[in-house]
């Protein structure tokens, strides 16, 4: 036996092994390309289901923000049935409430939802209302004083007989969301894992 062989023999090959095989080098590409995917599918559902959330309630403040106008412009004067609406729950589900506060354009509250204020964040915090001829609502997401989670809207209203329009202030809870959203989360992690 040469004396190179014997060396190799004690001291193991000149050429280090390679040190994973091609089949390990292949299971974990394919784990990885797989863990990529699964988190960009993830991620678009948990996107997409709160956007569809955002919209839902979107609608729903549509809706109402058309009925208060229409409330408005049948009878600018006393408001009578503005002022019911406005003490009706805006949503039909009562674990989301809802508040209202319509106010003159100097700042003077005309009417508004008892609870308006200790659960909607300070009007400075709120959109700018959107103009007479804009019905589609866009919420924003907000904070109360409390630090709790809530949907925020602004609209003016026209008022016809009595001169210059009537802003209107939405505020609904945002925390069944929030607690939707949570649980739906660690559904979705239990199915990637």
């Amino acid at each position: 036996m040469s004396t190179r062989n014997h060396f190799q023999m004690q001291h193991g090959s000149a050429e280090a092994p390679s040190s994973m095989g091609l089949t390990t080098r292949l299971l974990l590409a394919i784990t990885v390309a797989a863990c990529f995917t699964l988190t960009i599918a993830v991620c678009y559902i948990d996107r997409a289901m709160h956007l569809g959330l955002i919209h839902e309630h979107e609608e729903m403040l549509v809706d109402h923000l058309s009925a208060m106008r229409r409330a408005v412009e049948e009878d600018s004067i006393t408001l009578h049935e503005a002022k019911e609406i406005l003490h009706i729950s805006i949503g039909g589900d009562k674990s989301e409430k809802s508040y209202g506060r319509l106010v003159t354009t100097d700042g003077t509250v005309v009417e508004e939802t008892p609870g308006f204020a200790s659960s909607s964040p300070p009007i400075s915090a709120f959109p700018p209302p959107l103009e007479l001829n804009i019905a589609d609502v866009t919420i924003q997401t907000s904070t109360t004083a409390q630090g709790h989670p809530v949907f925020i809207a602004a609209a003016r209203i026209a008022r016809q007989e009595a001169g210059e329009p009537l802003i209107y202030y939405m505020t609904t809870d945002a925390l069944p969301e929030q607690h939707f959203m949570r649980a739906f989360r660690w559904q979705l992690a239990g199915v990637v894992l």
